[in-house]
């Protein structure tokens, strides 16, 4: 996923997300090319499919003979809710049958577990240190314009460093593209102007496109 591509949306559980001002979320969402942030608790859950193994390495050295029991216990519980609340209190507690018969506890840490997440279709989710967030990687059409206009714009910013123009310089900006980039920059014409300081943007279909991934092709000129 490309940086420039902005995203619907970003899902976010973290001590004290709930309470940020909402300024600074904007501002967060902005610099991240995200649309909206929200608590990762409006979705609901089931953005990744958790799933548990016990570490015997580390649960061996503690718990000894012990360790396959409590590698049974740990088949039988509900991963997602057992890693929810891991990440909450850093340690849960698991009952197992010993190896002598008798029921015992075990104190799990997360160094204890071998966790997997697979993100579900659609969605790219990250963990640490009791901390989420999941992005939302479904394209709409409108997205993938929004994305070709910033492409664009760092194209023709580029150009203007290219040619030698002054950041204040205002130009005249003739271009060529491929037919869906061409429909977005048709689209979002102003915000590009904008954006360069164009005073004028046309197109000119004689241009030959580029062997770029845009095949976008820009004549920038300094406007008087």
């Amino acid at each position: 996923m490309k940086i420039r591509q902005p995203l619907s949306r970003a899902l976010i559980a973290a001590p004290g997300w709930t309470a940020l001002d909402q300024q600074l979320k904007d501002q967060i969402a902005d610099e991240l090319n995200v649309l909206v942030l929200d608590d990762l608790a409006s979705a609901g859950g089931g953005l990744v499919d958790v799933s548990l193994k016990a570490n015997f390495r580390s649960l061996g050295a503690r718990y000894g003979a012990d360790v396959q029991a409590i590698a049974r216990a740990l088949s039988s519980v509900n991963p997602e809710e057992l890693v929810q609340e891991l990440r909450r209190q850093k340690v849960v507690e698991i009952a197992y049958t010993d190896s002598q018969g008798n029921s015992a506890n075990a104190e799990l840490t997360e160094s204890d577990l071998v966790i997997t997440e697979t993100p579900r279709e659609g969605w790219s989710v990250s963990s640490h240190s009791g901390e989420s967030v999941a992005l939302d990687l479904t394209l709409t059409p409108s997205l993938i314009a929004a994305g070709y206009v910033r492409e664009v714009i760092r194209a023709v910013q580029d150009e203007r460093k290219r040619v030698g123009l002054e950041v204040t310089d205002r130009i005249s900006l003739t271009w060529n593209a491929a037919d869906e980039v061409a429909n977005a920059i048709a689209n979002h014409s102003d915000e590009i102007a904008q954006e360069v300081l164009a005073l004028s943007i046309v197109r000119d279909p004689a241009l030959q496109l580029a062997e770029n991934e845009l095949q976008l092709t820009l004549k920038v000129s300094k406007s008087s």
